[in-house]
């Protein structure tokens, strides 16, 4: 199924795929990171070493080494995680949207074999749970949403702002922690 998807996220416009990942980085990822990622990540990342979709709105990060989607890089504590002190140090995060809200795993419940992928808020890094496995992410929350985004505010961004690099996010002027607006002018 994962192979079918591919195939469908490749066919997308404005969709990168990077070069596939090396065998060998998903031993060096659990030796040296302690995450061993499951069968379908690891046959997606080892057709594309990170990817993006949406002109970039949509991002799945590649593991060591990958050009600018490294997700070893994105969860180190010096990146970002040191800003949100808390429950999101406790999630290995792989993929995200422009706007900051990250997909991962609990790393505890990896290891116990529990493959459950949590959206973390880019408000406040509250973990919910949104699928069983990556697989299913994969097809509901990266290829589908590279072909029709279900958010209105995300669409209107993009015709706004245009297409991000992958090191680029988009942030709100004014908090809509403060006002209360989301809305493409803040």
């Amino acid at each position: 199924m994962i192979d079918n998807d591919l195939a469908r996220l490749a066919r997308l416009p404005d969709t990168t795929i990077r070069a596939p990942a090396k065998p060998e980085v998903f031993a060096r990822l659990e030796r040296e990171w302690g995450v061993r990622l499951p069968e379908t990540h690891v046959r997606a990342l080892s057709l594309g070493n990170g990817m993006m979709t949406y002109s970039g709105y949509f991002r799945l990060f590649g593991v060591l080494g990958a050009p600018e989607l490294d997700s070893t890089v994105w969860n180190s504590d010096d990146c970002w995680k040191f800003a949100w002190p808390g429950p999101c140090r406790d999630f290995w995060c792989f993929a995200e949207t422009a706007w900051g809200d990250q997909f991962a795993y609990h790393l505890e419940s990896l290891r116990r074999g529990d493959q459950t992928v949590y959206e973390l808020d880019r408000m406040d890094m509250a973990p919910e749970a949104v699928e069983r496995s990556f697989e299913a992410f994969f097809a509901s929350h990266f290829v589908d949403q590279g072909e029709e985004p279900d958010e209105d505010l995300l669409i209107e961004a993009r015709k706004t702002l245009g297409p991000l690099q992958a090191r680029e996010h988009i942030v709100y002027r004014q908090s809509p922690l403060i006002d209360g607006d989301e809305v493409i002018s803040n």
